[in-house]
This record gives structure tokens, C-alpha cells and sequence, in this order.
């Protein structure tokens, strides 16, 4: 979709066309196999930032978000930490598509 935008393609509205997504819930509770799901997921939106080579404040929103986000819920602890894990992701995702793209132009 991403690259079908950047190559100016024109996109049309299908209110009958649904796309759900599988989605981990966060934890309610301190889960350390959550959390490190949630990294691995995460991962995937870092390089996409990379891949993509979206705008800063494109990256440093969604990499600040899910911590503010996790700390304003019912249970910031756990919740700002599950945040942080996911902040993290993007930013490991991220750079590890730039460290690889970099090698493969080398």
C-alpha cells in the first residue's frame, strides 16, 4: 500500500472491503512473554518507518506514543512498561533495516 501511494497511485474508499489485523491485547498484568512479543511486533513497524523512510515526526510519534499512552491507562505501570517495550521495537526494527540496507548499497 506504502509503495503504491509513493508511486501515485489513487486510492478509492470500499466501505464492503474489510482488513482486520491479529492484535495482542496489552497486558492487565506483568507478563514478561507479553512484553516480548510486543518487541517482536514492534520490530515490524520499525523497519516499515525505515523501509519507507518516513518523516521524523512520523517515527518520533510513533515511538513515543505507545509509553505515553501506556502511562495515561488504568495501569500505567504496566502499561508505560509494555509502551516502552514496543518504543523499543520500532527503534530496533528500524535501525536494523537501516544497518542492512546500508550493507546491501556497500
Amino acid at each position: 500500500m506504502l509503495r503504491a501511494l509513493r508511486d501515485g497511485a489513487v486510492l478509492r474508499f470500499v466501505p464492503e472491503i474489510g482488513v482486520h489485523h491479529a492484535r495482542a491485547l496489552p497486558p492487565s498484568r506483568w507478563d514478561q512473554r507479553a512484553f516480548r512479543d510486543t518487541l517482536r511486533r514492534a520490530r515490524g513497524t520499525g523497519a516499515i518507518y525505515a523501509k519507507h523512510r518516513m518523516s521524523t515526526w512520523v517515527v518520533l510519534r510513533g515511538t513515543v506514543s505507545p509509553v505515553i499512552k501506556g502511562l495515561c491507562s488504568r495501569n500505567p505501570l504496566v502499561r508505560g512498561v509494555h509502551g516502552l517495550y514496543g518504543s523499543v521495537g520500532r527503534l530496533y526494527g528500524m535501525l536494523s533495516w537501516r544497518n542492512r540496507d546500508d550493507r546491501a548499497r556497500a
